[in-house]
């Protein structure tokens, strides 16, 4: 049995493949090293405003995610189709529900080899 991409693409993709399927979005611009509006916690944690969160969070993750390998969830041990590793060494991981309640995104890039200027930060999408 083969690998298996996000989106079922046949290759692995990289963070930086991936920017410009997102950033067509008019909703998902870049605001310097990360995406969404700054929280009080600074670039760490943004927020981006839809009136569909659930929806316009699936969308990120969907595009920024795409080629992405499905990783192990630590805690179950069991295949997550929310926790993708990019060919970069970026790991991305969607949460329908965090612990505010609203659906997040997370973008880790601790071990990317090409982060795009981008730092770690997590988005929670919120009406």
């Amino acid at each position: 049995m083969g690998l298996t991409y996000k989106g079922k693409t046949p290759n692995h993709h990289s963070l930086r493949d991936n920017l410009p399927i997102l950033e067509s979005n008019p909703s998902f611009q870049r605001n310097g090293n990360h995406y969404g509006q700054a929280s009080k916690n600074g670039a760490s944690v943004t927020t981006i405003k839809s009136d569909n969160p659930l929806k316009t969070a699936q969308e990120f993750f969907d595009k920024i995610a795409l080629g992405g390998l499905f990783m192990n969830n630590s805690s179950t041990g069991q295949l997550d189709q929310n926790l993708v590793y990019m060919n970069d060494g970026t790991i991305i991981y969607y949460r329908v529900t965090s612990k505010s309640g609203s659906p997040a995104v997370t973008i880790n890039i601790k071990n990317s080899s090409d982060n795009c200027g981008l730092r770690s930060h997590k988005i929670h999408f919120i009406k």
